[in-house]
């Protein structure tokens, strides 16, 4: 499975990391389309719903 390590690495991470990860990733993403941003989403939500939404806040755009 590609998302169960990634979620729980992100679990294990304290606020900032997580922050700084999230901000990092959406930093990394601004100016890409807005189908890619929208599949890439939906990896996130699968290894982590709190990391997938904290990236979308981040891009500040809603999933679909």
């Amino acid at each position: 499975d590609y998302y169960s390590h990634a979620g729980a690495l992100f679990r294990l991470m304290d606020a900032g990391q997580k922050a700084l990860l999230i901000n990092n990733i959406a930093g990394a993403m601004e100016g890409v389309s807005s189908d890619v941003v929208q599949r890439q989403l939906q990896h996130f939500l699968k290894a982590d719903p709190a990391y997938g939404e904290g990236i979308a806040k981040a891009l500040g755009v809603t999933i679909n």
